[in-house]
């Protein structure tokens, strides 16, 4: 098997913010998502899709 290409780097909060840049501004366009029952929704859309980026990358 060949070697990964790629330097492994620390992800930093400037990369990330970097990274999540074209996101921020697709995010304006999508509606917020609503809770189904009488309990709010703790967590956007927003929140999710930054802790999916974070914990996988």
């Amino acid at each position: 098997m060949a070697p990964h290409p790629f330097k492994l780097r620390k992800l930093t909060a400037h990369s990330y913010k970097h990274l999540c840049a074209p996101l921020c501004l697709t995010l304006a366009n999508i509606p917020k998502p609503a809770a189904r029952g009488n309990r709010p929704l703790q967590m956007d859309f927003e929140d999710l899709l930054h802790a999916l980026i974070f914990f996988h990358l």
